[in-house]
């Protein structure tokens, strides 16, 4: 019997007797029910949750995920991972900033928040929240790239990024 710990992801075992495969996109449920009586049973659960993950596009929450609407009670921007957000600054008796966070892990699995600074509210152009958006989305994409390959990512190339073009991120 195989212990619910080492089961692939979107797999468990119910009561013992059965492998129900999971896979949620958006409200959509797919699932799918195999006996574990079946010697192959698991074996037939990872072919159909892997066909059927071939067929769905990637969750909304996976690396490189656009959000078509922000979830309720989130600042969230429409890329995952990156928020759109107006904070109140503690030397400017309390003007309102305009910021893109980023969220991340650096090399040691400490998550952080990088944020792109527009400027204080009715004083910045349209072109520099835009540069402020494409900038930490390029800084987005490349952690992202850093992950999914195994590379080292410098975010200290971003320090400067008001002078700077980093988008699309190039080596």
């Amino acid at each position: 019997m195989i212990k619910r710990r080492s089961l692939p992801p979107n797999i468990t075992l119910l009561n013992g007797n059965t492998y129900q495969v999971r896979i949620l996109r958006g409200s959509q449920e797919f699932s799918a029910s195999f006996s574990a009586k079946d010697p192959g049973a698991l074996k037939n659960a990872i072919s159909w949750r892997d066909a059927k993950l071939a067929l769905l596009p990637p969750p909304s929450n996976s690396f490189g995920s656009y959000k078509s609407t922000p979830l309720k009670n989130k600042t969230s921007w429409y890329r995952v991972g990156i928020s759109r957000y107006w904070s109140p600054s503690s030397r400017d008796s309390g003007a309102l900033y305009l910021r893109f966070g980023v969220n991340w892990m650096d090399a040691e699995g400490v998550k952080r928040v990088k944020s792109f600074q527009v400027g204080r509210q009715g004083t910045f152009s349209a072109e520099q929240e835009r540069h402020a958006a494409l900038t930490a989305e390029a800084f987005r994409d490349e952690w992202e790239h850093a992950q999914c390959h195994g590379a080292v990512f410098d975010h200290e190339r971003y320090r400067n990024w008001r002078t700077l073009t980093l988008y699309p991120f190039a080596a």
